[in-house]
């Protein structure tokens, strides 16, 4: 059971707030600005009536990014603290839950991590560790007018999105808030290296745990859709973090026709077979 306030306190409403690809991103502490957190958590067994409290949570919760561990015996979540994001875990076993890593996490792009097959480990993204400044758009001059050019392109008859980027400023914030370090790290907290800094969009391990199905946002970072429809690549890495191909390299997504039934034609939705011990699928139209 998940309880949550009805309304933000005043104290985040006026949090830093930066809009940019489509998204609203809190560059303090490097996680959505329109999150609902959760402030405390409970469960029970089915054969049992009895509600139990969750022990171990932090003084002040603030969870959010649940998800299941393969073996459904542990939940891991996030717990947003004034430095950052911290990664923490529920054992079913003990009723208890345990923070693995403090206030590091990058959750400005989706769940910033994924459970290892084994439920052992989970493979994290983290802010990386020598992350330059974000450029301030008050205190720049701008050099001259920011021009495109349609002359050369193709009609497209794109929806109208919000928050999008709109200057190499914003390109360059995007590309700093984006990009993450991914580690492996146990549930005692113990980290390895797993890849470099890159803009991970998703990350998922193979049933059997031997590959690693990772998508990369890349540039060029359009301004004329969301981050969803970036640039990507899906790649497939091994347990240990060594590239071992790629699926699909998708161009961003701008001339796609209006319509809820319009599509790309290149593979999409690619994903693990849940049947199978290392079997991807995907859509393609």
């Amino acid at each position: 059971f998940m309880f949550e306030s009805t309304y933000k306190s005043i104290e985040e409403l006026s949090e830093k707030e930066l809009c940019l690809a489509g998204l609203r991103i809190n560059p303090q502490l490097n996680i959505s600005s329109t999150v609902t957190y959760v402030n405390n958590i409970k469960y029970k067994y089915i054969e049992d009536n009895n509600i139990k409290q969750v022990h171990g949570l932090p003084d002040t919760p603030k969870l959010s990014n649940f998800k299941w561990s393969p073996d459904q015996t542990k939940i891991a979540f996030t717990n947003t603290t004034d430095k950052g994001v911290e990664l923490w875990y529920f054992d079913f076993c003990t009723g208890n839950a345990q923070c693995i890593s403090r206030d590091s996490l990058n959750a400005n792009i989706d769940i910033p991590y994924c459970w290892h097959s084994n439920g052992k480990s989970l493979l994290v993204k983290f802010i990386p560790f020598k992350r330059e400044s974000l450029i301030e758009q008050s205190n720049c001059v701008p050099s001259g007018p920011i021009i495109l050019e349609s002359k050369s392109g193709v009609k497209s008859p794109n929806r109208t999105y919000k928050d999008l980027i709109k200057s190499p400023i914003d390109e360059y914030n995007f590309q700093l808030l984006s990009q993450s370090e991914l580690f492996l790290v146990d549930l005692h907290g113990n980290k390895q290296m797993w890849a470099s800094k890159k803009s991970y969009k998703k990350i998922l391990f193979s049933p059997d745990g031997k590959y690693v199905l990772v998508e990369i946002l890349h540039k060029p970072y359009s301004y004329m859709v969301p981050y969803n429809k970036f640039s990507t690549t899906t790649v497939i890495y091994d347990s240990k973090g060594n590239e071992i191909d790629t699926i699909e390299e998708v161009p961003s997504l701008e001339s796609i026709p209006k319509g809820s039934m319009s599509t790309i034609s290149s593979r999409r939705e690619i994903t693990w077979r849940s049947d199978k011990p290392s079997t991807i699928y995907w859509v393609q139209a």
